[in-house]
């Protein structure tokens, strides 16, 4: 239902990964059944797919292509040419190319809130998306102030256990531990590993990388002595 809602990364990776040690083909025929599940976007289901399945090349050129299709067909301000936008710098984003990735982010979110408003929760994927190129580019203070409405409007419209509500909780964690507020960013990342363990499962990739995580803010924190086996051994 969620991915049906809107097609995210989280859940692709989740599906794609959901039995650690199955072949390619497996997971390839796992993903197709979830693109067919949102027909009406195909390209980016498609995209996230591929990406998930570390076809990150691929993923794209199907990106680039849909959106010189959609600019051309519906203009600017259309969902379509804003989900292409999001996704296309997701892929940038995690390919390492933050400088790339951040106007795409600010195209979306301008093209989202002219079509739904300034509240609208699927705003929250766009913005989390600027948050984190905001902090892989250094500009903290930006990527605090665009973190902090990200988990605003998140708290505000998504259920107590969904996915992208960790996903925000998770970077906002790490910007917190690396800033001034490492007490702050430890109890982000446990909410993010309480809500991941809930939804993923503790043997999910997203887990564990909550885990190391939150054992590097531990130590960041000088909670040295609160680092557990478990987080040891994450980390």
């Amino acid at each position: 239902a969620a991915w049906i809602a809107n097609p995210h990364p989280d859940i692709a990776s989740a599906y794609a990964n959901v039995r650690p040690g199955d072949s390619a083909r497996e997971r390839y025929a796992r993903m197709k059944k979830l693109v067919e599940k949102t027909p009406e976007n195909v390209e980016g289901a498609l995209a996230l797919a591929q990406a998930a399945l570390g076809q990150r090349e691929a993923a794209r050129r199907v990106l680039e292509e849909a959106l010189a299709i959609n600019r051309k067909a519906f203009g600017e301000q259309h969902v379509r040419v804003a989900g292409n936008l999001n996704n296309l710098g997701l892929v940038q984003l995690d390919d390492g190319d933050a400088a790339a990735a951040e106007p795409n982010f600010v195209a979306a979110i301008a093209a989202m809130g002219a079509l739904a408003g300034a509240d609208d929760p699927q705003l929250g994927f766009a913005l989390n998306n600027r948050a984190r190129a905001l902090l892989e580019l250094g500009r903290r203070d930006e990527a605090e102030v665009v973190f902090a409405r990200t988990l605003a409007l998140r708290r505000k419209h998504l259920d107590a256990s969904h996915p992208s509500l960790a996903e925000t909780l998770s970077w906002y964690g790490v910007l917190r531990c690396e800033g001034d507020d490492a007490e702050r960013g430890v109890a982000m990342l446990n909410e993010a590993l309480v809500l991941r363990r809930r939804v993923f499962g503790a043997a999910h990739l997203s887990t564990a990388q909550t885990l190391a995580l939150l054992a590097a803010c531990q130590i960041h924190a000088g909670r040295s002595d609160q680092v557990t086996p478990e987080l040891q051994a994450a980390a």
